[in-house]
């Protein structure tokens, strides 16, 4: 996904702290989905920006997007499959 690797892209982890800590996204920003309309504020410079949202399998992070969008987020993607994709895929999480 040629997105992730731009600089102006965010990549965010709505999974709980449980699942972080076995390992994310490098660069991923951690905002759990219960706690996402409270802290949109922490996202607003990414409003006209790639938003790369993801999950465990994807089903969070389809409600994040949908949350997202309905705030004014112009390009939210949601990562199809999520962390369990992600690894399939033999990519690399990291455990900071």
């Amino acid at each position: 996904m040629r997105v992730l690797n731009k600089d102006d892209a965010l990549v965010l982890d709505v999974r709980d702290e449980s699942e972080v800590k076995k390992g994310r996204i490098k660069g991923a920003r951690h905002i759990p989905v219960k706690e996402l309309r409270e802290r949109l504020g922490e996202l607003q410079k990414y409003r006209e920006k790639p938003v790369v949202v993801y999950c465990r399998t994807g089903n969070q992070s389809a409600h994040a997007s949908e949350v997202l969008t309905a705030h004014g987020f112009t390009n939210v993607i949601n990562l199809h499959g999520g962390v369990v994709a992600w690894q399939n895929a033999n990519l690399p999480l990291s455990k900071k």
